[in-house]
Order: structure tokens, then sequence, then C-alpha cells
């Protein structure tokens, strides 16, 4: 009995170190303004060197009628344009 209630004491100390960790090492790390211009840069500098650029979607759209019949519209698109 005193083995277990031993074994559950250190499994939990365990728990509180790790959600410790999990919560507190995301707020060291400093947060800087740059990085997200910085990132875009990079993104659009990476874009405008590719020769072809293409992209497509899907959209749905569903509509529940009154008589509880279920209608749904369904588009896709896709196109290329030359770098």
């Amino acid at each position: 009995m005193k083995q277990q209630q031993a074994f559950l004491r250190a499994r939990l100390c365990a728990m509180w170190w790790v959600a410790a960790v999990v919560v507190l090492l995301p707020a060291t790390s400093p947060a800087r303004a740059d990085d997200p211009a910085r990132i875009l840069k990079g993104m659009t500098d990476y874009l405008g060197s590719q020769k072809t650029l293409s992209a497509s979607f899907e959209s749905d759209i569903e509509i529940i009628t009154p008589e509880l019949q279920k209608i749904q519209f369904t588009r896709q698109q896709g196109g290329q344009a030359p770098g």
C-alpha cells in the first residue's frame, strides 16, 4: 500500500513537472517584431523565383430545405500562371 502511494505521488509530481515545462518553455523564447516580416519576405522571394505558380480550391455549400432535404453545391477551380 505504501509503495503504491509513493508511486502515485511520484507520478503526480512528474506530471506537474511536465505540465510546467510545457507551459513555461514557449514563454522563454523571445518574440521579435521582425519575424513575421522576415518570414513573409522569404515566402514572396521563393514564390517569385518559381517558373510557374498553380493553385486550386474546392468549395461546398450545403442547404437544408424546410422539407428537410439537403442540397449541396460544389465548385472546383484551378489555375496556373507563368512566373
